[in-house]
């Protein structure tokens, strides 16, 4: 083994001494060879000695025209780039340029004669690596495990082992106890802003984090022009997520709770249900389900109403008649009798429901009083059945739950 590879050190003392010389020296060895000369760096983000990247930048700033530099680096490479690509000597290629197409992943997977991978299968992959050309190649390798193909039509599970494994090995354990912190944390955040990232990790420095990661390729993209919200590949933030989860539920509830408050903060009420519910804050979730509900009503989004009331324990909607009036209206005019009755069983026996309706929107009170009118005779006598919660007001105006039974 040569001096300079046995000492790491002692050689990039000996380049930093006269850069320009042993630059110099390189440069006129490919200056005199006659055909096309190719250099090729991997791991380069290991490097960080200043002297050594002296030398890189004076070197690249140098180049003969028939010499090539190719660099491998999970972080952009202190060489000068900027100098670089302004003198269109340079270019760079980032992970979404290397991403594979579907069309691409179809062909990788066929060009694996031993391996025989349905349309719907090298789809499902696609979709779980988002074309990322090491995952691709990890399932490659594992699709000859049955429990990997299993995993294919399961949600829950992201994958071979091996990718926990190449994850840790070669992302996470590089970072700063600081960054893994950060990272861990906002994984379970379905997109990124430096204010939402702030929020929940406490960390003021949010978006000078984010804008690093996303320049060291570190599995984070931007969604706009200007860098306000980013969002991680599916794969790594599930791999995060499930390190976390193991590690600390406590934290995974904290912080889904802060992410939840930001969002209610920012009238965002679809994202900050979805936190409620994911640390199964279900009391948050039914009260901002019930406030956003007129909303929903009122832009006849009754679908997006009854997805989130699915997801409701009923006791929590009982709990709001508000609400359980609300999800009433909707499921009526969606015709869901199965899921209708519970509500109009519960109107039977909850006092007040007559006076709760007249502090509903118009949108949701009009139409629901024309379908009791519509269902009129179908109604119970009111001299022996009326709902005792609308005693206050004659049969014929209030809307007793015996109208909404007849859709039932």
């Amino acid at each position: 083994m040569r001096d300079g590879a046995a000492h790491p050190e002692a050689a990039a003392a000996r380049v930093g001494e006269a850069p320009p010389d042993l630059a110099n020296w390189m440069l006129d060895a490919l200056s005199g060879m006659d055909t096309h000369a190719s250099i090729f760096l991997d791991e380069f983000q290991a490097l960080r000695n200043e002297a050594i990247l002296r030398f890189f930048r004076f070197l690249l700033s140098r180049l003969p025209a028939h010499a090539h530099v190719f660099i491998g680096s999970r972080s952009l490479p202190e060489i000068g780039l900027a100098t670089l690509l302004v003198n269109r000597m340079a270019t760079v290629l980032r992970a979404d340029d290397l991403r594979f197409t579907p069309g691409e992943v179809t062909q990788f997977f066929a060009e694996s004669k031993d391996l025989r991978v349905s349309a719907e299968e090298v789809g499902a992959i696609y979709r779980r690596t988002e074309g990322w050309p090491a995952g691709l190649q990890l399932f490659r390798l594992g699709l000859g495990s049955p429990e990997v193909r299993t995993s294919l039509v399961d949600p829950e599970d992201h994958g071979p082992r091996e990718l926990a494994e190449y994850l840790t090995d070669n992302v996470v354990t590089l970072q700063s106890p600081r960054i893994q912190e950060f990272l861990f944390k906002t994984s379970l955040l379905r997109r990124l802003s430096a204010p939402l990232c702030a929020a929940v990790t406490g960390f003021g420095d949010a978006q000078d984090i984010l804008e690093q990661l996303e320049r060291s390729g570190l599995f984070v993209r931007a969604l706009d022009s200007d860098n306000r919200w980013f969002k991680y590949h599916g794969l790594f933030s599930s791999f995060l997520a499930d390190s976390l989860h193991r590690s600390s539920e406590l934290e995974v509830v904290s912080v889904h709770e802060r992410a939840a408050r930001w969002y209610l903060a920012q009238h965002l009420p679809e994202e900050a249900i979805y936190h409620a519910l994911s640390c199964r804050n279900f009391s948050l979730a039914a009260a901002i389900l019930s406030e956003w509900s007129s909303r929903l009503i009122s832009n006849a989004e009754l679908i997006t109403l009854e997805r989130w009331y699915d997801r409701l324990p009923f006791d929590h909607v009982a709990n709001r008649p508000v609400l359980a009036i609300k999800a009433a209206y909707s499921l009526m005019f969606l015709r869901r009798r199965a899921k209708l009755r519970p509500l109009v069983d519960l109107m039977d026996q909850h006092a007040g429901c007559g006076d709760i309706l007249q502090t509903t929107s118009p949108t949701c009170a009009g139409p629901w009083r024309a379908c009791c009118s519509r269902t009129t005779s179908m109604r119970r006598s009111p001299s022996s059945t009326a709902p005792r919660c609308c005693s206050r007001r004659s049969a014929a105006s209030r809307p007793s739950s015996s109208a909404l039974r007849a859709t039932c």
